[in-house]
């Protein structure tokens, strides 16, 4: 089913269209499926959430990117590749401790744990598959990188009242914005192995 706004791609002749109205069914061009490449949505907004649900989703943004980083880093048989996968996992983990000390500093009392589910709108890295093209598993990764991005973006905006905050967060999108760029190169070269090795590039997300 299409949505409104979602932006598709056709890999055979470089057709892009955007959809205006949501329907039933697989868009097609060129006897083949199109690709969702884009879903245009209006800028992030925080100002209705709490800081907890902020923070909470932050941090559980940031454990999911960097527990599939490192599963995609020991399954995949290219080193180099590897290596850039390990790299991104350290970096959602600094992230991810950045964020555990913010909620300990805001609320000392509380367990980020136990905090529950958060309404504010990250999206997940999930699969109904376990085993995926490596290229589907990279174009996830990169809408939560964009994700991210906007998140910080928008949880900078709240904290300008705190200049040192303001800049730290301001910096955590830039290095969002970095990894989305480090996995669109990757992306393109997968895909390009996977047009000419059937099979190439599969990746088992099951235990």
């Amino acid at each position: 089913m299409t949505k409104k706004s979602q932006i598709y791609k056709c890999d055979i002749c470089g057709n892009t269209v955007e959809v205006l109205q949501e329907g039933a069914g697989t868009l097609v061009c060129c006897g083949k499926p199109m690709r969702l490449i884009e879903e245009k949505h209006l800028p992030l907004s925080l100002s209705d959430y709490t800081l907890m649900d902020i923070i909470v989703a932050g941090i559980k943004s940031e454990s999911e990117s960097k527990s599939i980083y490192k599963k995609i880093a020991g399954k995949v048989k290219n080193r180099l590749l590897a290596e850039k996968f390990e790299f991104l996992a350290s970096e959602e983990q600094k992230h991810f401790d950045f964020l555990v000390d913010l909620f300990k500093n805001n609320f000392p009392d509380k367990d980020y744990t136990r905090a529950g589910e958060t309404p504010v709108p990250l999206p997940s890295i999930t699969f109904e598959n376990e085993d995926v093209p490596l290229s589907d598993i990279i174009h996830k990764a990169m809408e939560a990188e964009k994700a991210a991005r906007e998140f910080y973006d928008a949880f900078a905006e709240l904290m300008k009242g705190d200049e040192t905050l303001y800049k730290i967060l301001k910096t955590l999108s830039s290095m969002e914005l970095g990894h989305y760029k480090l996995l669109e190169i990757e992306k393109d070269n997968i895909e390009k192995m996977e047009d000419y090795e059937t099979g190439w590039g599969m990746i088992h997300l099951g235990p």
